[in-house]
C-alpha cells in the first residue's frame, strides 16, 4: 500500500466537498465542525468516517490518503431510494443517527444493509475502506464475451477471453453465471465509466429495483442504467445519479444481464 500524504490530505478532503461550507460537510456526514476543521489541516480520520466521506461524495478512499489513482470510486453501491416515514419513524432514525454520531442518511443505509442482510437478500460485501485495507481478496477468472458501446449492439467475441476481476464484484447466485463485457469507447463517460473498464455481470434478466443493468431499448439502443419497476412502468436512471430517468413501458425495454460491479483494465 502506498504512503498516507498526511500533507495533503485536508486539501483533498476539502476538494471531494467542492464548494461546501465547514457547517455544510459537518452536516453532511455527522460530524463536529472542529473535526471538520481537524480534517483540514491533516488530520487523518478513522476508517469508519473515511468510509462515509467516500459514501458521501463517491471518492476513492485511496485517492483521499494517497492523492493517487482515481478520485471517483468505480464500484457500485445500494440504491438510495427516497424512503417516506412516519414522524415518530423520522425520530426514532434521528435520535439513532444522533447517539452513533452519524448522519440520518448513512444511519437508514446501515438498517436497510442489516434488514437486507438479515434476510439473505443482499451478499456479505465489503466496504471501500475494506478493499483498500483487507489482505484476503481474491482475484477469479471470469470470460470476457464480448465488448459493449453506448447505442450499438453488444459484439461478441469469436474468441473468449478470462479475465482477473475482485472476487468481491461476483454474486454467487445458483443458476447464473458470471461473466464480464469491456465498455468501448467514451461514450459512457457521463454514466461514470471509461473506455476499456470491465463490467461483471451475472446473466439475471430479473434485477431488483435498483439494481444496474444492461437494456436495450426498442431492439435497437444499448445502454447501461439503473433500473427501477414503478408500477407498470420501467424507470432507467443514470448511474450516475444524476436527472430523474425515463419511464419507458416494458414492451420496449429487453433486460439483457445484470451489472453486479465494474473494474479498470489493469
Amino acid at each position: 500500500m502506498k504512503i498516507i500524504d498526511k500533507a495533503g490530505f485536508g486539501k483533498r478532503f476539502k476538494q471531494a466537498f467542492k464548494d461546501a461550507t465547514n457547517t455544510e460537510i459537518a452536516d453532511k456526514i455527522g460530524r463536529s465542525n472542529a473535526a471538520i476543521t481537524n480534517y483540514i489541516k491533516g488530520r487523518i480520520p478513522d476508517l469508519e468516517i473515511l468510509d462515509e466521506i467516500a459514501y458521501s461524495t463517491g471518492c476513492s478512499i485511496h485517492w483521499l490518503l494517497t492523492g493517487e489513482g482515481s478520485q471517483y470510486v468505480e464500484q457500485f453501491y445500494l440504491p438510495s431510494p427516497s424512503v417516506p416515514l412516519a414522524e415518530n419513524e423520522k425520530q426514532a432514525v434521528t435520535q439513532l443517527a444522533k447517539a452513533n454520531n452519524q448522519s440520518v442518511d448513512q444511519t437508514l443505509h446501515e438498517l436497510l444493509t442489516e434488514a437486507l442482510k438479515a434476510r439473505g437478500l443482499l451478499p456479505q460485501k465489503p466496504t471501500p475502506s475494506m478493499l483498500l485495507f483487507r489482505q484476503d481478496i481474491k482475484l477469479v477468472a471470469l470470460p470476457m464475451i464480448g465488448a459493449i458501446s453506448a447505442g450499438q449492439p453488444i459484439r461478441y467475441f469469436k474468441e473468449q477471453k478470462e479475465v482477473l476481476v475482485a472476487d468481491v464484484f461476483i454474486i454467487s447466485q445458483e443458476g447464473y453465471q458470471s461473466f464480464v463485457l469491456q465498455i468501448v469507447g467514451e461514450d459512457f463517460t457521463d454514466e461514470g465509466f471509461s473506455d476499456g473498464n470491465y463490467l461483471i455481470c451475472c446473466d439475471n434478466k430479473q434485477p431488483q429495483s435498483g439494481q444496474v443493468a444492461i437494456v436495450v431499448i426498442d431492439g435497437e439502443y444499448t445502454t447501461v442504467k439503473r433500473i427501477f419497476f414503478e408500477g407498470p412502468s420501467i424507470r432507467l436512471q443514470p448511474t450516475n445519479g444524476k436527472g430523474d430517468g425515463e419511464l419507458f413501458p416494458p414492451d420496449r425495454i429487453a433486460i439483457i444481464a445484470t451489472v453486479t460491479g465494474v473494474q479498470r483494465n489493469p
